[in-house]
């Protein structure tokens, strides 16, 4: 059975859910999501492990942090306080996406409490991939009175379905097997709706993040891997060479689910 709560960390609430028992894993989404993206992943593991998935700040139900565009650093303080008011001391740890490099940081930060680390999709982008995303793909998001920011918001959900990233429509661009999910969509589009323009923030710390160089200094037993369809799977022969194992190839859904339990 699902269980849900918040915790107050520096006059600031931090949403959770949990279900399961056993080992406990600590579970972290993806931008701009929440832990509701979490759910399917949480009941697989549910029998075996306690699961417990935060809404990161400022997303989902999740207060942000006070600085704007505060980097990885302190989305992980602010995750080890929020657990540590929870009671978790120790625990496995599972990131996706941006929560991969919040969960990277926080094995590098806490090597005394994160007994495992897997980091799903973790983004490795070069010098010359961040500047373009950090202009084009972070567009602020502000509320217009006629609901047009709605149509923004789907207009480029509905494009990244096609091309990675959104905004560049080239042949090179082109996925080569189109989302056509309409329900990973909708949840997308709430997710952006829930955070307002500070979808923005984990974006560019994760962006802005050295995963690799972190990587290299992690001190616990750590895997990269993706999922079939995951965006920013090329990246996984970039984590090469650090202190973790990676799978290089992405997995198909049922081997993912193998692997990452």
């Amino acid at each position: 059975m699902m269980q849900r709560g918040f915790v107050k960390c520096g006059g600031r609430y931090t949403h959770w859910r949990a279900m399961g028992s056993g080992p406990v894993v600590v579970m972290l989404h993806e931008s701009p999501r929440s832990s509701t993206s979490l759910i399917p992943l949480m009941e697989a593991l549910s029998e075996q492990f306690y699961c417990i998935a935060l809404d990161t700040p400022g997303y989902g139900a999740s207060d942000p942090l006070p600085e704007r565009f505060a980097p990885i650093e302190a989305f992980a303080d602010e995750t080890l306080k929020a657990l540590s008011l929870l009671g978790i001391e120790t625990f496995q740890l599972y990131g996706t996406h941006t929560g991969a490099a919040i969960a990277c940081e926080i094995g590098r930060r806490a090597p005394d409490r994160t007994h495992s680390l897997l980091l799903d999709g973790l983004a490795l982008f070069t010098p010359e991939e961040q500047g373009p995303l950090l202009e084009k793909y972070l567009l602020p998001q502000e509320p217009a009175w006629d609901g047009s920011h709605l149509m923004r918001i789907w207009s480029r959900i509905r494009d990244q379905a096609l091309f990675f990233p959104f905004y560049d429509r080239s042949p090179a661009a082109r996925l080569d097997v189109p989302n056509t999910d309409l329900g990973f969509m909708l949840r997308s589009a709430i997710g952006f709706i829930e955070a307002g323009d500070h979808y923005r923030d984990g974006y560019q710390a994760a962006l802005t993040y050295d995963a690799r160089a972190r990587a290299e200094t992690l001190a616990m037993p750590g895997r990269v891997h993706a999922i079939e369809g995951d965006l920013i799977s090329s990246h996984l022969p970039r984590a090469g060479g650090t202190a973790l194992d990676v799978i290089t190839a992405p997995l198909p859904q049922s081997q993912w689910l193998t692997e990452t339990r």
